[in-house]
């Protein structure tokens, strides 16, 4: 199954969208947001490439390709407003072990960065108390074909296997 959620418009009207795939009422949901800051775009091509690749059978992938257009348009880390939209969150980070599992399939080295206070992964770790999140710093720029195409079936991959991690 494949739909379409408009999720909103952003300070100067842009379209924030997500995308759904698989079986909504999947036990196994991942949720991949490509850019949060404008300057750092890279992972709007794996979130499409993700919803361009075929519905996953067994879970639910669900994607927002661009959460801050207005960032990715302006070529700057917060939104319109001056907002950086990844450290309004008011909650405080925690290690999983998941984020080796995906830097392993993604054949990528695992580094522990500076903790920034009101962090997204910080927040969603944090409610529900069930769920997992981190982050993957991307190379400035267009990624190459190859990263993207390693990095989606690295994510397709983390779906399969999520109850092992």
């Amino acid at each position: 199954m494949r739909h379409e959620v408009a999720l909103g418009r952003s300070v100067r009207g842009r379209p924030i969208d997500a995308v759904a795939l698989g079986d909504p009422d999947a036990r196994r949901r991942l949720l991949v947001i490509g850019a949060i800051h404008g300057d750092e775009s890279a992972g709007i091509a794996i979130a499409r490439d993700l919803t361009a690749d075929p519905p996953p059978r067994a879970g639910a992938i669900w994607t927002i390709p661009d959460l801050n257009p207005d960032g990715v348009a302006a070529d700057t880390r917060q939104n319109a407003r001056g907002v950086d939209l990844n450290r309004s969150f008011p909650w405080h980070w925690r290690p999983l072990r998941i984020e080796r599992r995906f830097a392993r399939l993604a054949h990528l080295p695992l580094r522990r960065l500076r903790r920034y206070p009101g962090g997204a992964a910080s927040r969603q770790n944090h409610r529900p108390p069930t769920t997992t999140a981190f982050v993957v710093e991307l190379p400035p720029g267009r990624p190459l074909r190859a990263l993207v195409e390693r990095d989606s079936n690295a994510v397709r991959t983390l779906l399969r296997r999520f109850g092992d991690a």
